[in-house]
């Protein structure tokens, strides 16, 4: 399920996971996949470092023009940043 296929190198899309263009940690693996969803949700899994981020959001309320995609970002390396440094 994470493996890109010849088809979708483009794209960087597995069956279920984007694998290349998503917005990764500065601090986590090249092998960290993760999905994103509508209201600015998204997950990270990294299983070089065995870490999974789980950022629950809602960026339609009270209108639909928010943009999380650098909160993500800044989510995923605090995140990283404080598991990866205590290991």
């Amino acid at each position: 399920m994470t493996s890109i296929s010849p088809l979708m190198m483009q794209s960087g899309r597995t069956p279920g996971w984007d694998a290349s263009s998503f917005i990764r940690s500065d601090l986590l693996s090249e092998r960290t996949f993760g999905h994103t969803g509508y209201t600015g949700t998204s997950m990270v899994i990294d299983p070089e470092n065995d870490i999974a981020i789980i950022l629950l959001s809602n960026r339609v309320h009270p209108t639909d023009d928010g943009n999380l995609a650098r909160v993500r970002a800044v989510v995923a390396n605090i995140v990283a940043a404080a598991i990866i440094r205590s290991n």
